[in-house]
């Protein structure tokens, strides 16, 4: 009796886990006509996600807490079509930023990063 028991609560939680995936954040569409703001949209997303390593004591990486260097950045070309440098890591063509992070950007800062470069990278 207790091994059946255990045996159903086992399948239970087997089963209500298996159908309890995570979903991914929904994305409402970025209007690209929508003026996206630097210090409004953008440099939190630069400070929660990657001034922990692109900061004033970066060596061989860009320091992203000075807005004109992540500017060139954003506007650089990363060599692979379509992509500018920071637009190639942190969708993973390069080698994916935040690094080390278990997840990357979520889907609704990336289309705000991207508007943002296709806005010219405004940092005022």
């Amino acid at each position: 009796m207790k091994f059946t028991f255990l045996f159903a609560v086992s399948i239970f939680t087997l089963f209500s886990c298996a159908n309890n995936k995570i979903k991914k954040e929904e994305v409402a569409p970025i209007n690209t006509e929508t003026k996206i703001s630097y210090l409004l949209d953008i440099k939190p997303i630069i400070d929660n996600n990657c001034t922990s390593c692109h900061d004033e004591n970066a060596t061989s990486i860009p320091n992203w807490k000075n807005s004109a260097k992540l500017k060139e950045y954003a506007l650089k070309s990363s060599g692979i079509d379509g992509y500018t440098e920071i637009q190639a890591r942190i969708k993973g063509k390069k080698e994916r930023m935040p690094l080390g992070s278990p997840t990357p950007l979520s889907d609704i800062d990336i289309a705000k990063i991207d508007a943002w470069i296709s806005q010219g990278a405004s940092i005022e």
